[in-house]
């Protein structure tokens, strides 16, 4: 399957300008291949959500949670308690600010989890917010 999808070679010459391999265009496609996966009842890894990144916060700076499902009717659950998500964990609804305290690290764990049950590969995130260094001269 991901031949088929990520079928471009590194590089295409169109023209005189090269044009490298589109990711963005790959996920796009994917995701409208997995209704046809279910319906023929083929067992595939479901990916983790988007939107999982590590991230060093700084001062002030907010830690947005922003995820989407690469699967369609996929529904995202997650935690902060270092648990592995379930269905009866927190429901990804809305972007929301996610509480990182100075000198701590939240690890958050989020999964995409389909009609039926079967869930997805765990994502995790860790947002830490070190206190600032002094500079020493």
């Amino acid at each position: 399957l991901a031949e088929t999808l990520w079928s471009r070679p590194t590089i295409e010459v169109t023209g005189s300008a090269n044009k490298l391999k589109d990711y963005a265009s790959f996920t796009k496609r994917l995701a409208s291949h997995f209704p046809m996966l279910d319906r023929e009842k083929v067992n595939y890894r479901t990916p983790e959500p988007y939107g999982l990144a590590d991230r060093n916060l700084a001062q002030g700076e907010k830690a947005i949670i922003d995820l989407s499902s690469p699967v369609p009717n996929g529904t995202i659950y997650y935690t902060t308690d270092g648990s592995n998500p379930t269905e009866n964990s927190s429901k990804f609804k809305v972007p929301f600010v996610l509480p990182v305290n100075l000198g701590a690290t939240v690890e958050l764990r989020a999964a995409v989890f389909v009609p039926g049950g079967k869930s997805g590969s765990i994502g995790i995130a860790r947002l830490a917010r070190k206190p600032p260094t002094i500079p020493s001269y």
